[in-house]
């Protein structure tokens, strides 16, 4: 599937969004504790980029095996359903 804008155009924005998101989970004390450096932070605002910008040619069958992987992957890390919903639902509407 092609890519459908040019993401070149939206990345500071990407940036960003993902930026804010940790920013958001790093102030909640139970979420917090996730999280062990600044730059394990930085890695995975560059992994949820890379990963949003190729979600843009996926298909919709794709897309819901990439986000079923998402849920398994919080999961076995012990977030809650409620906490990753609220971090989906943060990311698109700022998306």
């Amino acid at each position: 599937m092609e890519e459908v804008l040019d993401y070149a155009l939206i990345e500071p924005h990407v940036r960003n969004i993902f930026q804010r998101f940790y920013e958001t989970i790093l102030s909640d004390e139970h979420l917090a504790l996730f999280f062990h450096s600044t730059e394990q932070v930085e890695g995975l605002i560059e992994r949820q980029m890379r990963s949003f910008r190729e979600s843009l040619r996926e298909s919709p069958e794709a897309l819901e095996k990439r986000y079923a992987r998402l849920g398994e992957l919080h999961q076995k890390m012990g977030i809650s359903l409620f906490d990753l919903n609220d971090g989906v639902e943060f990311l698109r509407k700022e998306v």
